[in-house]
């Protein structure tokens, strides 16, 4: 794991060399760490060490797109307070923290509140 600014400056051989190599190995780790990139760039994917977290900067702040749960080798899309969670074969949908919805494998679907249809059920 590591960061840097991905600049390679007018060195030595070996030196741009070992520049390089570090940083093609940001590029395969994320750019991953406990804190942030120092000087990131639009689109720039981070994935923070110490939550688990991935982030994607828009150009002025870190958005969490996702969290790894590296026990069980799953990736949670997160989309605003929504986050989708895999238990076996079964997906909730939790606001919040709170699940809201969970969908199994055979179909069967339940929910938190109301379901409002648009259509035919």
């Amino acid at each position: 794991m590591s960061q840097n600014s991905l600049t390679i400056g007018n060195v030595s051989a070996s030196a741009a060399r070992t520049a390089i190599n570090n940083a093609f190995d940001t590029l395969k780790t994320l750019h991953s760490g406990a804190t942030a990139p120092s000087s990131p760039s639009a689109y720039m994917l981070w994935f923070e060490t110490d939550t688990n977290k991935l982030q994607i900067y828009d150009g002025a702040q870190w958005i969490v797109i996702g969290e790894m749960d590296a026990a069980n080798n799953i990736f949670h899309p997160i989309i605003g307070n929504w986050k989708l969670d895999l238990s076996g074969n079964d997906l909730t949908f939790a606001y919040n923290g709170t699940a809201m919805m969970k969908l199994t494998s055979t179909g069967a679907l339940t929910t938190v509140g109301d379901i409002t249809a648009f259509g035919t059920i």
